[in-house]
């Protein structure tokens, strides 16, 4: 699913863009954040950036009567900060006055699909401390989106340690006993005429055992055993 829209760029030109059927299924954002979200791609330059001096630039867009005056600037903010914590778009800078240091315009990067917060994070390096902000805020839909955001990323790490739990489980299994080896002799005693005894290793067979000289130092086989691979 997707939806053209044509806007007016500042070169006075005509222009389509797709609104990602993404952003029309994320259960996250009201038809107030996605008139954001169109509004800053719209604002798109080609850098692919999209400058925003004021929160008028976004008021006549956002208001939910027709033909009626501007939304107010709660709202404005609000669509913003969802947008944000959603990962739709991310603040990347601010533009100065070189004179004075004050803020004449902030950056904003838009997203064709939503980022996970992490992803978001390295783009917006202030998202954390605006997560921590929102959560508990007055604004009942801010506090909502940011507590649910809050939720997931709390269940992410729980979710991977039962995984690494249950393969460590699986790991230390008791590996299978390794086979004993088949010894085909035994050992017997013989006595010389001198009266002394010999130890003397025979094979077992139907002949007569034949009594064989002591030797100083034996020599045993040593058997390795290659552990087999455990399928999980």
């Amino acid at each position: 699913m997707a939806n053209h829209h044509t806007h007016r760029n500042p070169l006075g030109q005509d222009a389509l863009f797709t609104t990602p059927a993404s952003l029309m299924l994320d259960a996250r954002l009201t038809p107030l954040e996605r008139n954001g979200w169109q509004v800053l791609r719209m604002l798109r330059s080609a850098e692919g950036i999209s400058p925003l001096a004021n929160l008028g630039q976004l008021r006549r867009y956002l208001t939910s009567i027709p033909l009626g005056q501007r939304a107010g600037y709660e709202t404005a903010w609000r669509v913003l900060v969802v947008l944000r914590l959603t990962g739709w778009i991310s603040l990347v800078g601010q533009h100065l006055d070189p004179l004075t240091g004050h803020v004449l315009s902030e950056l904003y990067q838009v997203h064709e699909s939503a980022l996970d917060f992490q992803q978001a994070c390295v783009l917006d390096a202030s998202l954390p401390a605006l997560l921590q902000g929102s959560v508990g805020h007055e604004n009942n839909q801010v506090d909502r989106v940011a507590v649910h955001i809050q939720a997931t990323l709390a269940q992410a790490p729980e979710a991977s340690s039962i995984a690494t739990q249950n393969q460590r489980h699986d790991d230390d299994g008791s590996p299978p006993a390794p086979p004993q080896p088949h010894l085909n002799h035994q050992a017997s005693q013989a006595t010389t005429s001198g009266g002394s005894t010999r130890d003397t290793t025979v094979l077992q067979q139907t002949e007569p055992a034949q009594p064989m000289p002591r030797r100083q130092n034996h020599t045993y086989k040593t058997y390795l055993y290659k552990k087999g691979e455990l399928h999980t």
